[in-house]
């Protein structure tokens, strides 16, 4: 096998050795993942058959070309190390009562940046570019892209989903 450095953040594949239990780790959020052209967006669903989607439960992710990425993204515009979507598991509270199913528990997600990476080609959130290593924070719904500023024919999108749980034990 490749030999990796000492500080690098496991591979989504690998289970969490902080985990005691049996259980698998906490999944905190969702990433749902496309390849399409520019002027697409997600309300556009309709026949989408090929949506992928990645389950986050690593504190931290790297996205990009590299083949020592925790996402890799094969495609000439992205950069090697492109971004990184992580938490610092800072706690966003929800009110589950709005529902009209509330269930008096406390249920809370956890909050989301994306950080670019010094990218050629660009971060998106939302169809704005983010400024060259600045670090901006993600909600539910948010759409992530990148290199859309090149003339590629198709781009990768995410959308990001936090995942509530609950925490009145």
């Amino acid at each position: 096998g490749r030999k990796r450095p000492a500080a690098t953040v496991l591979e989504p594949a690998l289970s969490s050795s902080k985990s005691t239990m049996a259980s698998p780790a906490l999944t905190w959020a969702k990433l749902e993942y496309v390849v399409r052209p520019k002027d697409w967006n997600f309300g556009n669903e309709n026949g989408l058959g090929d949506v992928e989607t990645i389950g986050l439960s690593e504190s931290k992710y790297r996205v990009g070309r590299s083949a020592s990425s925790d996402l890799r993204v094969a495609f000439p515009y992205i950069s090697n190390r492109h971004c990184v979507i992580f938490t610092n598991g800072e706690p966003v509270s929800k009110d589950d009562s709005g529902a009209g199913q509330g269930t008096g528990k406390k249920v809370v997600a956890l909050k989301a940046y994306v950080q670019d990476l010094k990218s050629s080609n660009g971060t998106f959130v939302n169809g704005q570019e983010m400024q060259k290593g600045a670090t901006k924070e993600i909600r539910s719904g948010d759409i992530i892209a990148l290199s859309l500023r090149t003339t590629s024919s198709a781009f990768p999108f995410y959308r990001f989903e936090a995942v509530a749980f609950d925490e009145s034990n």
